[in-house]
């Protein structure tokens, strides 16, 4: 059993599970109204693992701000990186850098909630705080924790013998990704 948990999470990472605040290119619109102090709730759809400028993830906030565009992976210096737990979100007027890391450390050492091997199915997910930070244009000055839940859902591939195959390179048959959350900004 541990080591199907453990071939569970490779899989996980496969599909993107370090993605779940992933960051990338600009977005076409944005809000119109200047963001203000509140709360928040966040909305994003990763696009694989190592989210980077050429596949980023999409985001979407609503609340104190209104706003869409696209997340990637960075270091903590805002350049491009596939290993990172920072995530740059990028919008028309603006970005905001995010400080995943104690999301990526829940979701790197926790265990799945179901995992059953007659079937090859799993559902992992984690929940932790991330920070925002060091935002440009219409985000300058923001600061803010947001409480983030991912959750991961996956069909993996049997052999011919059929028995699953939780290796790391198997590429699963079905998945499913949610990632949300909600927490408070402030503009200093």
């Amino acid at each position: 059993m541990r080591n199907s948990v453990k071939a569970a999470i490779g899989i996980l990472a496969v599909l993107g599970a370090a993605a779940p605040v992933s960051v990338a290119a600009a977005a076409t619109t944005s809000s119109t109204t200047t963001p203000s102090s509140g709360p928040i709730k966040v909305w994003v759809t990763p696009a694989g693992q190592n989210t980077t400028t050429k596949t980023p993830g999409k985001i979407l906030i609503t609340g104190a701000i209104a706003d869409h565009g696209t997340v990637i992976t960075t270091n903590a210096a805002k350049k491009p990186t596939t290993k990172g737990s920072y995530k740059l979100l990028r919008f028309k007027d603006g970005t905001i850098l995010v400080d995943g890391a104690q999301l990526n450390k829940a979701l790197t050492t926790g265990q799945p909630s179901t995992l059953n091997a007659s079937n090859c199915s799993a559902i992992f997910g984690a929940t932790a705080p991330v920070t925002l930070g060091s935002g440009t244009g219409a985000y300058a000055g923001i600061s803010g924790t947001v409480t983030i839940t991912a959750t991961f859902a996956f069909i993996g591939p049997k052999t011919k013998s059929g028995t699953c195959t939780m290796k790391t390179s198997a590429q699963p048959v079905g998945t499913y990704t949610s990632i949300t959350g909600s927490g408070t900004v402030n503009f200093s």
